[in-house]
């Protein structure tokens, strides 16, 4: 799981935030290959981005500048037990324990994402459409095509 942030139509790139103590952070340092997928339910869009993504770790250029953009409440998503975790939840009417912002800047990490296909599907109610599109190391369009769905 992660957490969609920004995303730039010209170089076909999206940023996404997560937890370097997540098992996906080391597993995307041996393996950069993703896929990532969404779907719109009020367009009955289907997508399926292939790409790399490049990790941006703690301390990182990119990770503080992220880091610095988000509202406190956010930051302190990263200051709580390492992703997948059992947790208890604070009792009713109890204040949760404060915690040191510094532990969560020390855990953030941004996910830079570079689609170089991406797999378009529309669910209509009759005639499906879809479509595939390649692009180059620059995120430019170099070969799109119709298929059948």
């Amino acid at each position: 799981m992660v957490v969609l942030r920004a995303a730039d139509r010209a170089t076909r790139s999206l940023e996404f935030h997560t937890d370097t103590r997540s098992p996906k952070w080391l597993e995307l340092s041996a393996n950069p290959q993703v896929t990532v997928l969404g779907f719109c339910p009020q367009a009955r869009l289907q997508l399926r981005l292939q790409g790399t993504v490049e990790r941006h770790g703690p301390g990182s250029e990119s990770a503080e500048a992220a880091w610095e953009k988000l509202p406190n409440r956010t930051r302190m998503t990263y200051t709580g037990g390492p992703p997948g975790d059992e947790c208890a939840f604070e009792t009713m009417g109890e204040l949760p324990e404060p915690r040191d912002e510094a532990e969560g800047k020390a855990r953030f990490g941004v996910l830079s994402f570079r689609a170089r296909t991406l797999d378009w599907f529309q669910l209509r109610q009759q005639d499906n459409r879809r479509a595939l599109f390649s692009y180059d190391e620059i995120g430019a369009l170099s070969n799109s095509r119709w298929v059948n769905p």
